[in-house]
């Protein structure tokens, strides 16, 4: 699975050997695809893929490591080459990913067992100046695991949506205050 974002009015899907990216068309069509600098990592499913300002962070993947890359994009569309920021304590694949004041959190996600070892945990670090992250911390837990769900952050709320694999699978959602990410205390979310 490749997860595409967003930079101005660059479409970027994330990949090895290659990453590529295009160019959104006012028509809302995608032209102009260039190949760039593919992940580190070889294997490029099951991660998830985020943007902050200019910086792509490669979260995870079915290799079933804790690894994250970051590259940057410029107001060219060009990519920077892939570079390894502070890996997650834990392999982890599959899981949801958002930037939230400076910081970069991960929910949920499923470790080397497949739907075997599916994860509730709620993981922070803070994003340095530089782009590379600080050092992780466990920061909470979801009511459910949620492998292969969805999140969104509006009106300082945050929702995670669905999610499960083969023989776990969830149609509810979760949600927190955004503001309380983070905050002392284990369980913030609420169904």
């Amino acid at each position: 699975t490749h997860y595409p974002v967003r930079f101005k009015q660059f479409v970027v899907v994330v990949g090895a050997p290659n990453s590529y990216v295009g160019t959104l068309q006012s028509d809302g069509s995608v032209s102009s695809w260039k190949a760039g600098p593919g992940t580190v990592s070889q294997d490029s499913t099951a991660r998830r893929v985020i943007i902050d300002t200019n910086r792509i962070y490669s979260i995870g993947g079915a290799d079933a490591t804790g690894a994250i890359e970051m590259a940057r994009i410029d107001a060219k569309g060009n990519l920077s080459a892939w570079n390894a920021v502070t890996a997650l304590p834990v392999p982890i694949n599959d899981p949801q990913a958002m930037v939230l004041n400076s910081q970069l959190f991960v929910f949920g996600g499923e470790g080397p067992g497949g739907d075997t070892s599916i994860s509730r945990d709620v993981r922070q670090a803070p994003i340095l100046a530089d782009g590379t992250l600080g050092a992780w911390q466990l920061v909470g837990q979801l009511l459910q695991p949620r492998p292969h769900s969805a999140v969104l952050s509006y009106n300082n709320t945050t929702h995670l949506v669905s999610g499960g694999v083969n023989s776990y699978l969830t149609n509810s959602v979760e949600s927190a205050r955004s503001d309380l990410l983070g905050a002392p205390g284990a369980n913030y979310f609420s169904g």
